[in-house]
């Protein structure tokens, strides 16, 4: 079996992030904390209150430095954390591969699908 095929779509900013995922129901977010117009933080609560994004997984991958409640905060199930910091070098597929199994995503289950 080859590696699996995924599509990556980027949103600009959290609102249109969140519009994205809404939209078109992504088989798996990486979402950052910071952003230009709303947290992370607010996204993740607002996908987590609609019913056809909540069980979506999402991979936290930030730089920020969280604090114990932040990270409590982010304790919440499909979601996982990955620091920027594990996904240069030659270690980091196995990291990004590491943290969307956490969440349930097999990226080999997904062969030919989109991520």
């Amino acid at each position: 079996m080859g590696p699996a095929k995924v599509e990556i779509v980027e949103a600009h900013s959290g609102r249109e992030g969140l519009r994205m995922a809404l939209e078109e129901r992504p088989d798996a977010i990486f979402l950052d904390l910071l952003m230009p117009d709303i947290s992370g933080f607010e996204v993740l609560n607002e996908l987590r209150t609609k019913r056809e994004a909540r069980e979506i997984p999402v991979v936290i991958h930030s730089s920020k430095d969280l604090t114990d409640e932040e990270k409590a905060r982010l304790r919440l199930p499909h979601v996982t954390l990955l620091a920027k910091t594990d996904t240069s070098g030659p270690e980091a597929l196995a990291h990004v591969t590491r943290a969307l199994a956490n969440v349930g995503f097999d990226l080999e289950m997904f062969e030919g699908h989109h991520a």
